[in-house]
């Protein structure tokens, strides 16, 4: 039996969220606005996953991923510029290596995120941010798209029953522009890289992050210099899990 369609959420709460979210960003600085976007999107996140059945996602699943992570540029500094994951010895060399599968899955034809996302899964290669125990490094500043999948069942290689909301997408959208543009984010050109809706692929939106001179401007509005180191093995590497 397949999972039923999630139902969402109404447009009025969706209007109220928005209108109360632009009110109290307004006058805050872009660490704290982006804490409140975070939370205002998790409140309708867990009110929508509450009316579906419950979900069968849980800690150490990591079967989801597997596949091409979009965001924008504010969701992509508010997760990248924690300098404890920059600093980690291998941390941009997993990056050069993301960004080279990318580079050759459209040279073999697939241009498309869809295609892509296929070619990701197929070869079971994790995303940059998901350690050896399959937990995600930085849960608490994941981007809304790892906020906004659930598994109807437990996920196999074989099916992967996701499901989201798609009016919280769209809310998410115009949450996000609004704090690029109000924040003053537009003016950090990324040429070559938007994919859409000012949203690119993880790996290639951090290693323009990492070449970009102005680089240090953006670490000094989103960085928490008060964020606990990541645990290392005894070489220095990146926790992270091997394609």
């Amino acid at each position: 039996m397949s999972p039923r369609k999630p139902s969402g959420l109404s447009e009025s709460v969706l209007a109220a969220t928005e209108e109360a979210f632009r009110a109290e960003a307004t006058s805050q600085p872009v660490v704290r606005a982006m804490e409140l976007y975070w939370g205002r999107l998790d409140a309708l996140v867990a009110t929508a996953v509450a009316k579906e059945p419950t979900p069968a996602c849980g800690r150490g699943c990591g079967t989801c991923c597997h596949q091409p992570l979009a965001l924008t540029l504010i969701e992509l500094t508010s997760v990248a510029f924690r300098r404890d994951v920059l600093s980690t010895r291998g941390f941009e060399e997993r990056v050069a290596e993301e960004c080279e599968a990318l580079t050759r899955w459209r040279q073999e034809g697939n241009v498309t995120p869809a295609e892509i996302a296929m070619q990701q899964y197929m070869e079971r290669r994790p995303c940059i941010f998901l350690g050896c125990d399959d937990e995600c490094l930085v849960y608490g500043s994941r981007p809304f798209q790892c906020r906004n999948a659930f598994a109807a069942e437990l996920c196999r290689w074989d099916n992967l029953p996701l499901f989201g909301f798609g009016d919280l997408a769209s809310l998410a959208r115009r949450m996000r522009r609004w704090l690029h543009e109000h924040h003053g984010l537009e003016r950090f050109d990324t040429p070559g890289l938007n994919t859409g809706e000012h949203t690119f692929f993880l790996p290639e939106g951090l290693a323009w992050l990492i070449e970009h001179p102005r680089r240090t401007e953006l670490t000094d509005l989103f960085a928490d210099p008060h964020a606990p180191p990541l645990s290392v093995d005894d070489t220095g590497a990146l926790p992270i899990a091997s394609p």
